[in-house]
């Protein structure tokens, strides 16, 4: 690690590379069955006794297999699934109107016809005739008053409740006031003291308190550390895809990491991140025609040597050509101002360092080393992975956390809202 930043713009980032690969390295031992970095691995399921005597190709469908072990038991960049989406709201429910519809005609099916309903037994009608006629015009025009109903009401409960009340000669008992005494001296006696009161108050507490923690028992303690290693495995992972398909100048594959970052800057809060990859995904699969998606995909790099996996990024190399501008205005002075020096130098930028180069190259100047020293890195590897497996990252151990980041959730994205959606 450097002081200065201007030593080392990226020393951020090889750090984070350096204890990926560490990360790595600690899985890889753990999966494989190594207790070093230099023993042979002891997993037989993964790496029989007769695999070393295979060719190259089944050897490289083990190595494979053990590698998709790896993944699948500690990288999680996995997201949560999205529900169906429910029925439109402004559409009416076809399924209640056919029940509502088979519910008429099945009343209608039951409803007789005009000549079930004129036939009707004589002794019926004969009973019906007497029965009004048994009514008086007058009771059948009153209805009482509602302080009437009410004083109704009063006298039929009177009424009910003197016919349940039976008489003492029925063999009812008929309570002395002795036995009424003695009575109430029991409940006297069986009423508890402050005291006991008190420590039924203090046990029934202590019940609660067993309960609550025996519920907190119960529910599984996560291992924070491991979730933590987990995490950055996973992401450092994706990090160095990212960082070899642009050296690489792949395009698909630089679209395919697009697509993992965007749910992890949206879970993470990095709003612009997340609104410059949603732009180039929209773009590229939804907004451009084939060709311009094309040229979105493969032309995200450049490569200027010329040698295979030299490529960088095209801000990148716009940056060089920053600097190449600024030093060639430097040696202006007073001209600065002047507005046809300055698009002379902006349109000449490509040949001058061609130019610079030649005269350098004919007078025997030697050029300026564009590579970075680069001291080992291997001490430095070797004491993070022994720190890793002394503290066993990657072992299941619940209760474990990091003090300066305690409760530790790996994978953000699996708290993602997906189901938030805008239905007119």
């Amino acid at each position: 690690m450097v002081k200065d930043p201007s030593k080392g713009v990226t020393a951020c980032e090889g750090f984070f590379l350096l204890v990926v690969e560490a990360h790595i390295l600690v899985a890889t031992m753990q999966v494989f069955g190594m207790s070093s970095l230099d023993s042979p691995p002891s997993n037989t399921e993964l790496f029989p006794a007769e695999s070393s005597q295979l060719d190259s190709l089944q050897r490289g469908k083990i190595l494979m297999t053990a590698v998709k072990e790896i993944i699948d038991r500690f990288v999680d960049l996995s997201l949560p699934t999205a529900p169906e989406t429910p029925p439109d709201h402004d559409e009416p429910d076809r399924s209640s109107e056919s029940q509502t519809k088979s519910k008429k005609t099945q009343s209608k099916g039951k409803s007789k016809d005009p000549s079930q309903e004129d036939h009707v037994p004589e002794s019926q009608t004969k009973s019906k005739k007497t029965k009004s006629k048994s009514k008086t015009p007058l009771q059948e025009d009153y209805v009482p008053g509602p302080s009437e109903s009410q004083t109704m009401k009063t006298k039929s409960k009177k009424t009910q409740s003197k016919g349940k009340s039976k008489a003492p000669s029925q063999g009812d008992h008929v309570p002395d006031p002795s036995e009424s005494q003695t009575k109430s001296k029991k409940t006297k006696s069986k009423s508890k003291t402050p005291s006991q009161e008190d420590h039924a108050s203090e046990s029934q507490t202590m019940k609660t308190k067993s309960k609550k923690t025996k519920s907190k028992s119960k529910t599984p303690q996560k291992d924070h550390v491991k979730e933590y290693a987990s995490e950055v495995l996973s992401i450092g992972l994706l990090l160095m895809e990212f960082i070899d398909a642009i050296r690489e100048g792949d395009g698909l594959r630089n679209i395919r990491c697009w697509r993992f970052f965007l749910p992890i800057f949206k879970a993470t809060n990095r709003t612009n991140y997340s609104i410059e990859a949603f732009n180039l995904l929209a773009q590229h699969d939804f907004v451009l025609p084939p060709r311009a998606k094309q040229q979105l995909m493969w032309e995200r790099t450049i490569n200027v040597s010329g040698v295979p996996g030299k490529n960088i990024s095209c801000d990148l190399f716009m940056e060089h050509l920053n600097r190449q501008c600024k030093d060639a205005m430097g040696s202006l002075g007073s001209n600065i101002n002047c507005s046809d020096s300055v698009t002379r130098i902006g349109r000449c930028l490509g040949e001058l360092t061609k130019i610079t180069d030649q005269y350098d190259r004919v007078n025997g100047v030697k050029p300026e080393s564009d590579k970075h020293p680069k001291r080992s890195e291997a001490a430095d590897l070797a004491k993070i992975v022994q720190e890793l497996k002394t503290l066993s990252v990657f072992d299941s151990l619940p209760g474990r956390e990091h003090k300066q980041f305690p409760k530790f959730i790996s994978n953000p994205c699996k708290h993602l809202d997906v189901n938030y959606r805008i239905y007119s």
